[in-house]
Formats: structure tokens, C-alpha cells, sequence
């Protein structure tokens, strides 16, 4: 949801505020960088995730009773 919000708000904005509902092949450029730019968001959030995940360090097993 959060890469779909993200390429319709770079989409809007790099087609000068078209809509998804207008797109003809003559905006296949501006599709194309809005979604380029949509990946690379998600990109930097995985990462972001990956790297919050790494700072939590390791589990300690306390929520694990066996």
C-alpha cells in the first residue's frame, strides 16, 4: 500500500498533476520514473528495516518456553 501511495504521489507530481485514470502511452516516461522512484523508496525502506532488525540484536528466548 505504502509503494502504491508513493508512486501515485511521483506520478501526480512528475505529470504535472495528471491522474492515473488519463494515462495514454504518451506518459510511458513519466510511468516509468515514477515507478523507478517507487522501488527505490521501497529499496530504502527494506533496508532501513534491515537495519533496525540488526540493531535490535539477538532474541534472548524469554517469549520462548518449551
Amino acid at each position: 500500500a505504502v509503494a502504491g501511495a508513493i508512486f501515485n504521489s511521483a506520478f501526480h507530481t512528475l505529470s504535472g498533476g495528471l491522474s492515473l485514470k488519463v494515462y495514454s502511452p504518451q506518459l510511458e516516461a513519466v510511468f516509468m520514473e515514477a515507478f523507478h522512484y517507487a522501488m527505490l523508496a521501497g529499496g530504502v525502506l527494506a533496508g532501513i528495516g534491515v537495519a533496525v532488525s540488526y540493531m535490535r540484536g539477538p532474541e534472548d528466548g524469554r517469549f520462548y518456553k518449551e
